[in-house]
């Protein structure tokens, strides 16, 4: 039994295998870790930022215990916002915000690098009409009854 990849086939074989392993890891790091609700609070410094909407600092409480974390610039919310914030699981210091634009979406860039990779290596080799056959079996039954037994010393 063999099996006959096309060029296409092989292009969507390895899209499929880059993003399964992508958001295979991040849903095993969303299984290991806790997921809290934190609240906007106004950053202390909030004037020395010139744009309208400085990083946010967003407080959130484990175990009655109160942890801050500072988000980045790009992020936007507004004061007393409620935030899903997530962190490994006894670790509440090492915490970022939890939505698709932060935690999905946001190391994704570092998959596309081996995707364009993977995809370039196979346009380049396989012309449209190629593609590569993979034998499940590389021997017949029959050559399985014929075969002489070892001569071990």
């Amino acid at each position: 039994m063999s099996i006959k990849l096309n060029r296409f086939k092989l292009l969507l074989l390895g899209l499929s295998l880059i993003v399964l392993l992508y958001f295979g890891g991040k849903n095993y790091t969303k299984q290991q870790s806790s997921i809290v609700v934190g609240v906007v609070v106004m950053p202390e410094e909030y004037e020395l930022y010139e744009s309208q909407y400085p990083p946010p600092v967003l407080r959130y409480w484990v175990q009655n215990q109160s942890y801050i974390y500072h988000g980045l610039a790009h992020q936007f919310f507004k004061l007393g916002e409620k935030v899903e914030v997530i962190f490994p699981k006894g670790k509440p210091n090492n915490s970022r915000i939890y939505s698709f634009k932060d935690f999905w979406l946001g190391s994704a860039i570092y998959w596309i690098v081996p995707l364009m990779i993977v995809e370039a290596f196979i346009l380049a080799v396989f012309q449209s009409n190629e593609g590569i056959q993979i034998s499940l079996f590389p021997f017949q039954m029959s050559q399985l009854n014929n075969r002489k037994p070892l001569d071990l010393p």
